[in-house]
């Protein structure tokens, strides 16, 4: 039997399996959608098991954006499916992947091999960036699992 986590450290020195209340090994989340507004715009937030995200993960108190930042999020679906599947390995690093939107703007997204929270402190985790002008949003591995996840509702929201 392997003492390694599901993401392959030990798991006392895994960030995410330390931070999460999910079981260790593997409880698989049930993520989920929920239409809403921010300031009279519209907003799509996924909750895992019915929860807002932070009551799961606690770096990040609700997943959720607009319809901007969802149509990027479509623009770049296969590329976000890649990089769940290759567990972050591909799209490869450093190596930005462009292409245009509806509007023919340019858009990109590249992957790093580590990102820093807002509080400094920084996370061995495969990290996606995508990027319209000055629309952007990032997430790890377990965000864009459940992006994947609800693909379909984005598409709905979008």
């Amino acid at each position: 039997m392997s003492s390694a986590c599901i993401h392959g450290l030990k798991p006392n020195e895994c960030y995410l399996c330390t931070q999460s209340t999910l079981p260790r090994g593997g409880g698989m989340p049930q993520f989920t959608t929920q239409a809403g507004q921010i300031g009279g715009n519209p907003t799509l937030e996924i909750f895992v098991n019915g929860q807002s995200w932070g009551v799961t993960y606690s770096y990040d108190e609700h997943f959720r954006f607009g319809v901007k930042k969802a149509r990027l999020i479509l623009l770049f679906s296969d590329l976000i499916e890649k990089f769940v599947e290759t567990g972050g390995i591909r799209p490869s690093f450093g190596n930005p992947i462009r292409r245009t939107d509806l509007n023919n703007s340019p858009c990109s997204c590249a992957t790093f091999p580590n990102f820093t929270y807002s509080n400094g402190q920084t996370i061995n985790s495969p990290y996606m960036q995508l990027r319209s002008g000055t629309v952007a949003i990032g997430f790890g591995l377990q965000k864009a699992e459940a992006l994947i996840d609800v693909l379909n509702n984005i598409k709905e929201f979008a």
